[in-house]
């Protein structure tokens, strides 16, 4: 928020809001940008690079809007090894032990 902003009793809407890039969010950027970067730049396949780019970028913001907001995650925790990227859960089980003791 801006010092404007702050001056002038500037309240935002939304508190939880994800950062932005322009009117993007964050995610769509990064789907957007990689295959541009390695496609385009590091093979030199510009124009491949681009267009695959936007468009897994306009299918990734598509996916995003018809389903629930943490749908990625919920995919994420059940599709990939526990502890990938270093990420471990204290609160939740590993997603490959199905039977559980209440």
């Amino acid at each position: 928020m801006s010092t404007e902003q702050l001056e002038s009793g500037y309240i935002p809407s939304k508190l939880n809001a994800p950062a932005k890039f322009i009117w993007w969010t964050m995610d769509v950027v990064i789907v957007t940008v990689v295959p541009i970067y390695f496609l385009g730049i590091l093979i030199k396949m510009p124009i491949t690079g681009f267009a695959l780019g936007l468009g897994m970028g306009y299918l990734f913001s598509r996916l995003k809007s018809r389903t629930h907001p943490n749908f990625l995650m919920h995919l994420w925790y059940w599709a990939m090894p526990s502890g990938v990227l270093g990420i471990k859960t204290k609160s939740l089980p590993e997603s490959h032990k199905r039977n559980y003791i209440a």
